[in-house]
């Protein structure tokens, strides 16, 4: 058998350089995707990511409605006597700094309904389709016992305005609905609790059903 001669060799070698660069040039050169991802979803993902301090966290318990949730330890879960919005009846409890900030507008909310119904079906029914316009469903995801997150963002008026983040989770013939306005517009008096959103996310997160 006839070995190639060295000058084939040489040929061969730069053929396949040149094949290899051409290649190189064409993948380097493609149109790459952009995902586009919305701002205010950007930002919350980002906020959510944040690493939260919970050593100092105290955990809240109540029996009668079956859960329990730790709260930061300078911070006081109580039952609300006087929930808003009203008119979908439940439970609610709010935590809040001991020494209340604006008058209590900083505050988590955790509402308790007697329902048989998924967390989607009790959203459908009762909060969406108040106002479907204003609601953006953020993600569908699994964090343990959660179903799924919503936004409610409501920035028609410039006399009012508001955002407000929210989970919905079932156990037991029980609805749960985790909430907390993030900022709110002139009306109300206008504030923004966006550094908090971590703080929520971890509340959320350490909330288990007993």
């Amino acid at each position: 058998m006839k070995l190639p001669s060295k000058q084939s060799l040489i040929l061969i070698t730069l053929g396949v350089i040149i094949i290899l660069t051409i290649g190189i040039f064409v993948l380097q050169n493609q149109p790459q995707e952009v995902i586009e991802v919305p701002e205010e979803q950007g930002e919350n993902v980002e906020n959510a990511s944040e690493q939260v301090d919970t050593a100092n966290w105290q955990a809240y318990r109540n029996e009668e409605y079956g859960f329990e949730v730790k709260v930061p330890g300078d911070w006081g879960m109580n039952k609300d006597t006087h929930p808003f919005p009203p008119g979908i009846g439940g439970e609610w409890f709010i935590t809040e700094p001991i020494e209340r900030v604006d008058n209590g507008k900083l505050r988590f909310t955790v509402a308790v309904f007697d329902s048989t119904e998924s967390p989607e079906e009790w959203f459908e029914n009762n909060v969406e389709n108040t106002n479907k316009k204003s609601y953006s469903i953020v993600e569908t995801r699994e964090l343990g016992y959660i179903s799924f997150r919503y936004i409610k963002k409501v920035i028609n008026n410039p006399e009012y305005s508001y955002i407000d983040h929210a989970y919905v989770a079932s156990s037991e013939n029980k609805i749960f609905l985790i909430q907390f306005r993030e900022k709110s517009g002139p009306e109300n008096g206008q504030y923004d609790y966006s550094s908090y959103l971590p703080t929520f996310e971890t509340f959320v997160r350490s909330l288990n059903f007993i």
